[in-house]
């Protein structure tokens, strides 16, 4: 279809039906770019005139009517640039990011002289076509007219989906938080030496010697010098265990400070039975006594003690002489055995005596000598009664016993 234009001559109405499609354009305008809508020029009547074959109608023909002028051509032109800068500076662009997914587009294009390019920016004067190089406006996807092949490759520039193995790989350690810094920990306060704590006594270390005297158990043990230790412990018990603490059939029998008298007595042992002995070397600490050193245990049979013999009566005289004292006579005491003589007097007690369990006796006299029987006695206050008596004591198979006494007797002193 030809139209009679503005220059005089004929030329085809531009159509994409008669488009030659296999017309090479110039540059493609990048396909990731959606151009915005042109914007709406309007001329005065007597700058336009109208073709009304070739006119194309604006704002949905209800309008105005916009003809090929030169003031279409140049505002065309102007469009053609801005278009070009904003495709330029879009996704996908020379100088805008690349983006593989923008929206396709058509470019629009007007018709007739000074009608707007196609985004190319190219191919004679500027925002015209003539009748000599007519063709197909290229789409987006720089394919004249035609959809992109789905199977073609994506434009190295135009940007397809970003490849993950496309990426530079991180340097080592890029991702990696450094690690904590460990928290020194405090480091303990020293803590004093503690005191050596004893060890075990060695055997048989100490000496101890154990026989019977006076029907009783007699000891005597060697010595601990050379030891920072406290006492001597001695202990008697039921069975050949003998400890320190003393244990269930342990009994303490003797405490003899370092320097004393390492002898020992057991007055209190059981006749007829066997015991066992053991003396320790102890120091005393603040969590109780610790054994230094120990004997080893000793064993003995206590003898079963025997009856003692009745004891012989002695006669006994007390008078008062010139001085107010007390002159007490008794008859000797001729037995094997004789120890001597206990002189004894009560001021209260009617029967004192030197046995044990006797309350109120008072020893005034001791004689060794076997025909020696008299002593004097300053007696009590006047008017005071004042008993006396005295007994004969002695060994018999290494025990104390009581050989012969006499009567008690009364004595009041005479008032002043």
């Amino acid at each position: 279809m030809a139209a009679q234009g503005r220059r005089g001559g004929s030329r085809r109405t531009r159509t994409t039906a008669n488009a030659d499609t296999s017309a090479a354009m110039p540059a493609a305008v990048p396909a990731e770019i959606t151009p915005p809508p042109a914007p709406v020029a309007f001329v005065s009547d007597a700058d336009a005139e109208l073709v009304e074959d070739q006119s194309t109608p604006i704002m949905g023909g209800h309008g105005r009517r916009f003809g090929r002028s030169l003031a279409g051509a140049a505002f065309g032109t102007l469009l053609l640039a801005g278009l070009a800068f904003g495709a330029a500076l879009g996704p996908g662009g020379a100088f805008g990011p690349k983006d593989a997914h923008s929206s396709k587009s058509d470019v629009a294009v007007a018709d007739g002289a000074g009608e707007a390019g196609d985004g190319t920016g190219a191919g004679g004067e500027a925002g015209e076509y003539d009748g000599d190089h007519d063709g197909a406006v290229p789409d987006h996807d720089g394919v004249d007219g035609n959809e992109p092949d789905e199977s073609s490759p994506a434009d190295e520039t135009g940007g397809g989906e970003p490849d993950e193995t496309d990426k530079p790989a991180s340097e080592p350690g890029d991702n990696d938080k450094p690690e904590p810094t460990a928290k020194p920990e405090p480091k303990p306060e020293p803590k004093p030496d503690p005191k050596p704590e004893p060890k075990d006594p060695p055997a048989e270390s100490v000496s101890l010697s154990v026989w019977i005297k006076e029907y009783h158990p007699k000891l005597e043990w060697g010595s601990c010098d050379g030891l920072d230790f406290d006492y001597y412990k001695v202990v008697r018990s039921k069975d050949s265990t003998v400890t320190w603490p003393a244990g269930e059939n342990d009994t303490l029998i003797a405490v003899v400070e370092p320097g004393g008298d390492r002898k020992a007595w057991d007055g209190d042992a059981p006749h007829g039975k066997k015991v066992w002995y053991r003396v320790f070397c102890v120091r005393h600490t603040e969590d109780g006594y610790k054994v230094l050193r120990a004997s080893d245990a000793k064993g003995i049979e206590v003898p079963e003690e025997p009856a003692p013999p009745d004891p012989v009566s002695l006669e006994l005289d007390a008078t008062i002489n010139a001085e107010g004292e007390v002159v007490l006579s008794w008859s000797a005491c001729e037995v094997d055995g004789f120890g001597f003589y206990k002189v004894l007097r009560s001021t209260w007690n009617e029967n004192p005596s030197y046995m044990p369990w006797t309350d109120g006796t008072e020893v005034i006299g001791v004689v060794e000598d076997m025909h020696a029987t008299e002593l004097h006695d300053a007696g009590g206050d006047p008017g005071q009664t004042v008993y006396y008596r005295v007994q004969c004591l002695g060994w018999i198979n290494g025990s104390k016993v009581l050989l012969g006494q006499t009567a008690v007797i009364a004595v009041t002193m005479p008032e002043a």
